[in-house]
């Protein structure tokens, strides 16, 4: 059976077996008696008709479902970098170092909202079958995925999509003569000036050093190096001195809370 009428499945009569056996008890016996005022059919077709009209309203809910899932499975590559970018700003551990996830949850359940799937087939049940599917779906895309690290240019397309996001308006510096910023956000009349390292080893001070020339050039409010990559001790003693923001990509979602 295919994923996708598997999970429809589940959620509709292994959530809700109760719900439709009632369900197929009211729609056999509603069958029955519209059958009957018509008079056009023997007793024995009428009872294979009714049954047949009670399991075919189950089979729409199962197959609505199945439809449901496959639109999710669409929607959740289109919006991946901000999901991944949500899932760490809001699973970061407490100050008991506890990982809260009520919010983490209830983001994925606004999203398949926003897309017009709910997560349940009968109602808002957050510990459905299908939003458990979806749950678990969406966080094995978002694992080591906040932004991937492939091309610089990539990288910096992903930065610029999750500042989008977010409400920045962002455009990229041209690949030559950049002077060391990379991309120029705006918001509420704050300009900010970013460099995305693409790095595997840690950033080091040169980075630092660009961005601080970078945010002179641009005339910015604020300088921003963003990477995945680890900062070396020296760039964050210099970026303490200087005011240079050093972030990763998940932190993008709380730039604007960071330096206003």
């Amino acid at each position: 059976m295919p994923k996708n009428l598997a999970i429809g499945v589940r959620n509709v009569i292994g959530d809700h077996l109760l719900r439709m056996l009632v369900i197929l008890a009211l729609a056999y016996v509603t069958s029955w008696a519209f059958l009957s005022m018509l008079h056009v059919m023997s007793t024995s077709v009428q009872e294979v008709v009714a049954t047949a009209m009670a399991i075919g309203i189950v089979s729409l809910m199962v197959l609505m479902r199945a439809s449901e899932w496959t639109k999710l499975q669409t929607v959740i590559p289109q919006s991946l970098s901000v999901l991944s970018a949500k899932r760490a700003q809001l699973t970061r551990p407490n100050e008991y170092g506890v990982v809260p996830m009520d919010a983490w949850h209830e983001e994925v359940r606004r999203f398949m909202s926003m897309h017009g799937i709910t997560p349940d087939c009968f109602t808002d049940n957050p510990d459905s079958s299908f939003f458990r599917a979806a749950l678990v779906d969406i966080e094995s895309r978002c694992a080591d995925r906040v932004v991937h690290p492939n091309s610089g240019t990539q990288y910096e397309n992903d930065c610029c999509k999750l500042l989008d996001a977010y409400g920045w308006t962002t455009w990229l510096t041209p690949p030559s003569g950049d002077k060391g910023v990379d991309i120029v956000a705006s918001k509420d009349g704050l300009k900010v000036a970013i460099q995305c390292k693409n790095y595997q080893s840690p950033v080091g001070t040169k980075a630092v050093q660009e961005i601080i020339a970078g945010c002179q050039y641009e005339k910015a409010d604020h300088a921003v190096v963003v990477s995945e990559a680890e900062y070396s001790r020296q760039a964050i003693d210099l970026a303490s001195s200087v005011g240079v923001l050093l972030l990763k990509s998940s932190d993008l979602a709380t730039l604007y809370e960071r330096i206003v």
